[in-house]
């Protein structure tokens, strides 16, 4: 299907704890995976994702403020774009853990940032490379080491096995290869790493750098099948980028988003420097997927690759007089998520089945016909994609909580997330929201108290419940009302 095609729509659902084996029988040798996980990436930045929105919804920043994405939406009008993909924890290291382990933060023990991942926990890096992957990764990490920055190879690898270029934590502009190894090239007064851009050119700004080494790792192991991590540390403060990006953006004229009051209640927004940057990153970004592809075609990869491009979490960038994530707002929950493999999947498909950061583990394995020998909280939707498979039997929710600084933490909130409804809880089932996202997109308006709205919150609050008590929430567990 070419890449101008009208997308179709994929709207199903699925069994949650089930696993599926594909039935889908290529000729090709086993499909090799990259995957690319931005940090705080709003999906509104990306213009496959806008021509799914309205307008208004589109251009949250002003009429034509935004940047244009060949390469991404190139993936997407050729491959699968999830429209309603959540982060199962806004916040990176819970969030990323929810995706590697397929295990609820409660189950992975990542609660929140700063926590490592502990070495027993199984992740589908540990299944891919004991069933003949070559595994590798680059970027940061987030999960290890937490008083050591950079931190460079880390361990464990947790599963995967060339980590040289995984760092464990900080936003670093510019890199740099030593004998030593890999190296922030940036020092403050004080020698220690610092995150200052310090002319950072196309070699050694970070995004490039890691890129390079994904491309390296690709050339070495084209003879596959392998799967290899690239984390890129932006978008995300301090919002800065290397040039040109930098003043790419910089005679944009942003408007406050739509959901803009003027309140701020004393959290942080964004400024029009600061935006500009932050489309600048967007930008790099594009630019660097634009390479990847370029590589994989070169090595005659690029039909049985597995590309997935997604991010830990969204960014609020002035929604709701706020920016950061951390709360339960579409902006901050909602991810991109786009997988593209020509050789095995649809092309120019749009899924709007729900799903969520659990659900990649045995999603993915399932593409590759290993899903039945990983554990996940999560679903295999891997028939979904293969198939556009259809059913009333599937399930079509997501959940979603706050960091917490320990387990037995009881602040912050708890959702489920259907493809039009967003129930939001506080610990113990007390309702905070209900969002209708078809009839206020916005989030403005709480529907929890309509009369009208009586069946569907008691339908989600039955939901919570039994999620809580499955997987052991304590947010929601035993709660009687």
């Amino acid at each position: 299907m070419r890449a101008n095609c009208i997308l179709k729509v994929l709207s199903v659902t699925l069994v949650a704890g089930t696993s599926f084996s594909p039935a889908y029988t290529r000729e090709s040798k086993q499909p090799n995976i990259v995957i690319v996980q931005t940090d705080e990436l709003s999906f509104r930045t990306l213009g496959a994702y806008r021509k799914t929105l309205s307008k208004e919804q589109a251009e949250m920043w002003g009429p034509g403020n935004v940047v244009k994405t060949p390469n991404i939406d190139a993936l997407a009008a050729n491959g699968i774009l999830c429209t309603e993909f959540y982060t199962n924890c806004p916040q990176s290291a819970p969030s990323r853990a929810c995706f590697l382990t397929g295990l609820y933060s409660m189950n992975n023990g990542v609660i929140v940032n700063g926590i490592d991942l502990e070495e027993n926990r199984e992740t589908f890096a540990h299944i891919l490379a004991a069933n003949g992957y070559a595994t590798g990764y680059a970027g940061k990490w987030h999960l290890a080491n937490k008083a050591i920055l950079p931190g460079w190879a880390p361990q464990p690898d947790m599963g995967f096995e060339d980590n040289k270029y995984m760092y464990n934590n900080g936003h670093w502009k510019k890199m740099v290869d030593t004998p030593e190894g890999p190296s922030v090239a940036v020092k403050d007064e004080k020698g220690r790493p610092s995150v200052a851009v310090d002319n950072a050119d196309k070699e050694s700004y970070a995004t490039d750098f890691f890129m390079t080494k994904t491309i390296d790792f690709i050339k070495k192991h084209k003879d596959g099948p392998f799967c290899f991590m690239l984390s890129i540390a932006d978008p995300h403060g301090p919002n800065t980028v290397r040039e040109p990006y930098a003043s790419m953006y910089q005679d944009m004229e942003f408007q406050k988003p739509r959901t803009w009051t003027g309140s701020n209640k004393g959290k942080r927004t964004i400024d029009n420097k600061g935006l500009a940057n932050y489309f600048g990153m967007v930008k790099c970004i594009d630019d660097n997927m634009g390479r990847l592809v370029k590589s994989l075609k070169e090595q005659g990869l690029y039909d049985n690759t597995i590309i997935i491009f997604t991010a830990d979490h969204g960014d609020m960038l002035g929604e709701h007089d706020r920016d950061d994530k951390g709360v339960p707002y579409e902006a901050s929950l909602k991810i991109p998520f786009i997988i593209h493999c020509p050789a095995l999947l649809p092309q120019g498909e749009i899924c709007k089945n729900v799903m969520s950061n659990v659900d990649v583990k045995l999603t993915l394995l399932g593409l590759v016909g290993l899903a039945g020998k990983a554990k996940s909280d999560g679903n295999d939707y891997s028939k979904i994609l293969l198939e556009a498979a259809t059913g009333k039997s599937y399930s079509n929710v997501a959940f979603c909580r706050g960091p917490a600084m320990k387990k037995e933490d009881m602040r912050g909130f708890v959702c489920v997330v259907t493809d039009r409804y967003k129930l939001v809880c506080n610990p113990g089932g007390k309702i905070s929201a209900l969002y209708d996202r078809m009839a206020d997109p916005d989030e403005l308006k709480d529907f929890s108290a309509f009369p009208d709205y009586q069946d569907v919150v008691k339908k989600l609050m039955k939901q919570l419940k039994e999620y809580g008590n499955k997987y052991g929430d304590r947010r929601m567990a035993d709660v009687q009302k």
